[in-house]
């Protein structure tokens, strides 16, 4: 497997709580970057629903619902959240069905601090035009972090027609590369939150990879299908890691490549001071140019740059080239691409959606 290996110096820090991110214009080569919605609330997530229509969490526990390029005023949906640290609403999947079901799946952190009673929840709710039908049904309960950080928290459907959910280690390291545990992995479920049977480590265990200090987000490759992630480290070697079920990558025992040959190397191994990977996924098409359809897209948190990435390889897992995409667009906390290919950045530091156009 090939990897790069790039040294940035960057502040190093924690998401949403430690060091501020850069800051700057954004810029980019052969693109120009467009705020479209600038009166967002800590935006964490989002995803694109088949009509068009972009669902965006809010830190604080707001959903979110812009249409047409315009944020409705009144949230689809306000749920009660813990929003300390790293907690919060998360994550916001749609059901590959909503056309027909309405179904959106969200994460968040829920309870009290001080009790230490803390819950991070997926639930499922119904959407009736811009509005969510109640109540909730909640499919998953996993632990909150008593840290309160590396809650991971981010929800995506698999070609499979599974739901894929990360969490962190919650801070606590050893849980990671514990099988009893629930944390520091991604899981796999049905989407009403049982587990499958056909689950590498048996249809009594979610787990579908482990050894994640705090997998942020995730993007399903549509040549091959399997799973890249984005992981945080702690003030080196941040990872974006090709996921294969079953797969142990390591942490808290190693960070990035070449250390044990009982774990995953990452694809992608960033040395130097953290730069705090976020928002991940892969362009449809060549709307960006007639070499970028399937290519990798990942962003950074504290440096607030797009990367692109050229995947190589029988199973796509070289790096062919790693360009700077944009940059300047501060907070990265999700990216995204539409249907037509174009893609969309939100920025938590800004509160800020971006659309990233072609140069005219």
């Amino acid at each position: 497997m090939h990897r790069v290996v790039m040294g940035y110096v960057v502040l190093a820090g924690v998401l949403f709580t430690g060091c501020s991110p850069q800051t700057g214009t954004p810029v980019g080569d052969g693109v120009d970057v467009v705020a479209v919605v600038e009166d967002l609330t800590q935006p964490v997530a989002m995803a694109f629903a088949p009509d068009g229509r972009l669902f965006v969490t809010e830190k604080i526990g707001r959903l979110r619902v812009i249409t047409d390029g315009a944020l409705v005023e009144t949230p689809a949906l306000t749920v009660s959240v813990n929003s300390i640290g790293e907690r919060g609403l998360l994550g916001v999947a749609v059901h590959p069905d909503f056309s027909e079901n309405g179904w959106f799946y969200l994460y968040y952190t829920t309870g009290d601090s001080l009790s230490g009673d803390l819950e991070n929840r997926v639930a499922r709710y119904t959407m009736d035009g811009n509005t969510a039908l109640g109540p909730e049904e909640t499919i998953v309960s996993l632990p909150g972090s008593p840290g309160p950080n590396h809650n991971g928290g981010n929800v995506h459907f698999g070609p499979d027609g599974k739901l894929y959910v990360t969490i962190g280690d919650l801070t606590i390291r050893d849980n990671a590369q514990d099988l009893d545990a629930l944390t520091g992995r991604m899981h796999r479920y049905n989407d009403d939150g049982s587990i499958p049977e056909d689950n590498p480590f048996g249809a009594d265990n979610p787990t579908y990879a482990l050894g994640l200090r705090n997998s942020f987000d995730f993007a399903v490759d549509p040549v091959t299908g399997l799973i890249y992630a984005t992981e945080n480290s702690t003030t080196s070697h941040d990872e974006v890691n090709r996921i294969v079920a079953g797969e142990n990558y390591g942490w808290p025992e190693v960070q990035g490549a070449g250390s044990d040959a009982a774990f995953v190397d990452p694809l992608i191994d960033i040395t130097g001071f953290s730069v705090s990977p976020t928002g991940i996924d892969f362009a449809p098409n060549d709307f960006y140019g007639s070499q970028a359809e399937s290519d990798l897209f990942y962003a950074e948190y504290l440096t607030g740059r797009v990367l692109r990435v050229d995947l190589g390889g029988t199973d796509r897992d070289e790096v062919v080239t790693e360009t700077v995409f944009l940059e300047g667009v501060i907070g990265i906390t999700d990216i995204a691409f539409d249907a037509t290919g174009q893609l969309y950045v939100l920025s938590l530091t800004a509160n800020t959606l971006y659309r990233v156009d072609r140069s005219q």
